[in-house]
C-alpha cells in the first residue's frame, strides 16, 4: 500500500526570516528498502542549462556531505536518448529528478506586512513550487516524491532547496547517509 505523508513544515531559512523552503507534501512507497540508495544521480528538468547545472550540482553536493555517493546528471549522462541505459551501466541505484511546477505571488500573513509591500512594484515576494521525485533504476519505480514550496522575497530560486530536500531524503531513509 502506498501512503501520502503530509510533512507539515520542514523548513530552513537563509539570510532573512521570510525566505524559506518547505516540504508541503511527501509520498514514500511502502516497498522502499531503507538505506538502499547509496549511488544516485541528481537531475533537473530546468530548461536553462546553467540553472539546471546549478540545481544538479547543489543537490549532489548536499547528498555527498551526508555520505551519499552522488553526481549531477550533466556529469553522468552523455545522451538524453539513452539516459536510463547510461545510468544503469554507470552503476547508479536511483535518479532524483527536480522539476518546476509553478510560481505566484505570496500573500502577506499580516495586514502590517501587506502595508509594507503595498507600494512595491513587484509585490510581497515570489512563491515557487518544485516537485522532487526519486526513481530506482533497477526496476524503474517511483519510490519517493515531494512537493516543496519556496517563499523568496528576493526572487532567488535555488536558495536552500537542495539542503531541505537532501535532509528529508536522509530523514525518510530514502538514501543511505553516513
Amino acid at each position: 500500500m502506498r501512503g501520502l505523508v503530509v510533512a507539515g513544515v520542514v523548513s530552513a531559512g537563509v539570510g532573512c526570516s521570510s525566505t524559506t523552503t518547505s516540504i508541503e507534501q511527501a509520498w514514500i512507497s511502502d516497498s522502499t528498502k531503507r538505506f538502499e540508495l547509496s549511488n544516485v544521480v541528481a537531475m533537473s528538468t530546468a530548461p536553462d542549462r546553467i540553472v539546471r547545472r546549478i540545481f544538479e550540482e547543489r543537490l549532489a553536493k548536499e547528498l555527498r556531505a551526508m555520505g551519499v555517493r552522488s553526481v549531477p546528471a550533466y556529469a553522468a549522462v552523455e545522451s538524453r536518448a539513452h539516459v536510463v541505459d547510461e545510468l544503469r551501466a554507470g552503476g547508479y541505484h536511483a535518479v532524483i529528478v527536480m522539476r518546476f511546477v509553478g510560481e505566484g505571488a505570496r500573500t502577506p500573513s499580516t495586514f502590517g506586512a501587506y502595508l509594507e509591500t503595498a507600494g512595491a512594484f513587484y509585490g510581497p515576494g515570489v512563491v515557487v513550487r518544485l516537485e522532487t521525485s526519486v526513481y530506482t533504476l533497477d526496476d524503474d519505480q517511483l519510490v519517493w516524491s515531494a512537493l516543496s514550496k519556496r517563499v523568496d522575497p528576493d526572487g532567488v530560486l535555488i536558495g536552500n532547496y537542495a539542503h531541505v530536500i537532501a535532509t528529508e531524503l536522509s530523514r525518510r531513509e530514502v538514501v543511505a547517509s553516513s
